[in-house]
């Protein structure tokens, strides 16, 4: 009873990866980072070149974990891991590749060759008077997630690609389709601690900016998920450090909740609070150099994706994780009524 009751007082942390089925690169980098790392949670781009195989992939991970022949299993007892399936969830879609509705698809929001026009252009038409386009942007969303159903454990959380749910009609959007589909989590885009992280990963003037655009787009998001019934993790970490997330930027991060946590000890009955970390871990090919990606697949974070799948699964990040008040959990766990809004979540460690 004492262990039960030292676990549930720790932190549930859930180690996310986005971008599963980009390209194999990036596909085969996440479940290297589940068989021989600590990764809890990924999130599937259902309109991408590697979905089939990578869903595929999918299924083969979740056996191997019922079996219990995961090389990680002994790091991910140490930190108190479930006995429950990886989360799975849908990345959700509109700066990149062809959308699943093809023609039913708005010409305006496409470019010149029937492909999604960027996370820019898309923002731009969709912040102020998108309303006209709401209808055929819900099609495509849901044709997203009924594509990726088939998952083998069901759909558990929605995310989207490039922050798209920050934007006020498409996170309107996906909090309808949540209600809809039954799933009962989603990412909130709110990160405390963000200066001090920021500067751990030597992050920019624009990364900057941009971080604190996503904090304020997430404030509004925030409000609606009250009224939703839909979850949040009360802390989120990594909005603006794609690709540049080493052991000194997730000691950051685990300080930061650290300090957030009541000053009072839990209950026995109290549930815990919930933390994820989103990384972009990828692997390079076979042959040392990384997947090409078909045209409009064009990825950014090539290069920096093997650094963060060799962290995930590195004997340092288990040993860190050690030192704090956390253990391995997931975004299918209940949660405790009004997470999404706690005082630890809003404290402001800006």
């Amino acid at each position: 009873m004492q262990l039960v009751v030292e676990l549930r007082n720790r932190v549930r942390l859930v180690l996310h990866a986005d971008d599963f089925g980009l390209n194999p690169s990036v596909s085969d980098g996440i479940l290297t980072s589940f068989t021989h790392g600590l990764l809890t949670s990924t999130s599937i781009l259902a309109n991408a070149p590697d979905f089939d195989r990578a869903l595929g992939c999918w299924r083969e991970l979740l056996a191997a974990q019922r079996s219990g022949g995961l090389p990680s299993q002994k790091a991910r007892l140490a930190l108190g891991d479930p006995n429950l399936p990886f989360d799975f969830g849908v990345h959700l879609n509109l700066t990149q590749g062809q959308p699943l509705t093809g023609r039913c698809y708005p010409s305006r929001l496409l470019d010149g060759q029937g492909r999604f026009s960027g996370i820019a252009r898309t923002f731009a038409a969709l912040y102020r008077g998108g309303s006209g386009y709401r209808r055929a942007i819900r099609d495509e969303l849901a044709a997203q997630i009924e594509h990726a159903q088939p998952a083998g454990a069901g759909l558990v959380h929605l995310n989207g690609h490039q922050y798209v749910e920050l934007i006020p009609l498409v996170g309107d959007l996906i909090l309808e389709l949540a209600n809809e589909f039954q799933i009962r989590t989603m990412r909130l885009a709110r990160e405390p601690g963000l200066w001090r992280s920021l500067r751990a990963s030597r992050s920019g003037p624009l990364a900057h900016l941009l971080a604190a655009a996503k904090r304020g787009l997430g404030r509004r998001l925030e409000e609606k998920l009250a009224t939703a019934g839909v979850a949040a993790p009360s802390a989120f970490f990594g909005t603006a450090h794609a690709g540049r997330i080493d052991l000194a930027v997730c000691h950051g991060f685990l300080r930061t909740m650290s300090e957030m946590r009541p000053r009072s000890p839990s209950t026995e009955g109290r549930t815990l609070s919930v933390v994820e970390i989103a990384f972009h871990p990828g692997a390079p090919s076979k042959n040392g150099t990384l997947s090409v990606t078909p045209s409009g697949w064009a990825d950014p974070l090539a290069t920096k994706r093997p650094r963060e799948c060799d962290l995930l699964t590195s004997d340092a990040l288990a040993e860190l994780l050690l030192r704090f008040p956390v253990r391995m959990g997931r975004l299918r766990e209940p949660f405790i009524s009004g997470c999404t809004s706690t005082n630890e979540a809003s404290h402001d460690m800006y």
